[in-house]
């Protein structure tokens, strides 16, 4: 309901603030007594503002739609997702296999549960199955049957999702392949065919090339297996960086120079959400930037590493997430000589004060 609330600054003596003149004071009255008559207006305005800054931050939540093999919508989850989402999804609705690939801690797990929330289907997982029976089940000495995961996805229906493909075995494979083709599998208490609502999606690092300088144990996938799914890389994505980070601008900025300088410098350090969230745990604890980077971030790298990953990094005189990395790096000996033709740019943020190079390798300490 609108109310009646414009202001007279002629009124009831009202008294025009020092500083101002009286159509100066008049104006604010008005605008004041615009936004009381306008509650709706003003909270509608408020509102778009809020949504505005949740995506600025990454903390926006899209509507999802779930499109049936009959050309039918709903809707489904409202959340923050990689930007295939909803292509995997719907994929999946249709009885497609997909293959997820891309870089360690990238979410593909995390997005294999949030399809089958959004689908209510069960979620059955198995990790880098190096044995067959691991995925079929067996039989024991006695004769009694020990299901799996696999087994009761696919004979009672859900979402089964085989982590890491490209890290199981040939006949692990073979015997998916068989299942996923035929709609009905010989299990070793006998032929059951596959639910209705049998789904099933893999992830893996890589496209199926098998293994490289980042990941030294993963299989060649033949052309069958391959052909069987539909392949969708899932890479890291700016919003769920900053959702991971709580919206710390300054650390997402430090995270996405780090990747970037971990590739360059051929470093496998892939600073993934689960460091990213790791690092905003260990925030709430010490103010150590020093200690939160070793034990959260770049744990596992021997000091060249490291080195090799700060000459490649993109320079910023004030984050200090990049000055702490400095910081290590200085105290594992590495003392880069000073730069004579580039302007050195002074720094004080707390405990690191120095100078560092902007835009060189160089960082004189």
């Amino acid at each position: 309901m609108e109310r009646n609330m414009s202001l007279n600054v002629n009124d009831h003596n009202t008294a025009v603030p020092a500083g101002y003149n009286s159509e100066t004071a008049r104006n604010i009255a008005e605008q004041i007594g615009f936004m009381f008559a306008n509650e709706s207006v003003i909270r509608t305005a408020v509102k778009e503002a809020a949504k505005r800054l949740k995506a600025e931050e990454g903390f926006d939540t899209t509507k999802h739609v779930i499109i049936n093999p009959d050309g039918t919508e709903k809707d489904s989850i409202n959340d923050i997702v990689p930007a295939a989402f909803d292509y995997i999804m719907n994929l999946v609705n249709m009885n497609e296999p997909v293959y997820m690939y891309g870089p360690t801690g990238s979410g593909k797990s995390e997005t294999a549960k949030m399809i089958a929330n959004a689908l209510g289907l069960d979620f059955y997982m198995m990790n880098s199955v190096t044995d067959e029976y691991k995925l079929t089940g067996f039989m024991d000495a006695n004769g009694v049957y020990h299901s799996s995961s696999f087994r009761d996805a696919f004979e009672n229906g859900g979402l089964f999702l085989l982590d890491e493909l490209d890290a199981s075995s040939p006949d692990v494979l073979i015997a998916l392949n068989m299942a996923i083709a035929n709609g009905w599998f010989m299990f070793p208490d006998g032929r059951r065919t596959a639910h209705e609502k049998f789904r099933v999606i893999a992830t893996g690092n890589t496209s199926g090339s098998g293994a490289d300088e980042s990941y030294t144990g993963r299989n060649r996938l033949d052309a069958a297996t391959l052909n069987r799914f539909a392949m969708v890389p899932v890479g890291y994505d700016d919003r769920i960086d900053r959702s991971c980070a709580g919206g710390d601008t300054e650390l997402v900025d430090f995270i996405h120079a780090y990747r970037k300088a971990a590739d360059k410098a051929e470093v496998n350090s892939p600073a993934s959400y689960r460091d990213i969230r790791r690092i905003r745990a260990a925030m709430r604890i010490t103010d150590d930037k020093d200690y939160i980077l070793n034990t959260c971030l770049i744990r596992g790298l021997d000091p060249d590493e490291l080195h090799q990953i700060i000459r490649a990094i993109k320079r910023s005189d004030d984050n200090i997430w990049i000055h702490a990395l400095i910081d290590i790096d200085g105290k594992n000996g590495f003392k880069p000589e000073r730069n004579q033709n580039k302007k050195l740019i002074a720094f004080n943020q707390g405990q690191y004060n120095g100078y560092v190079q902007v835009d060189d390798y160089d960082y004189p300490r």
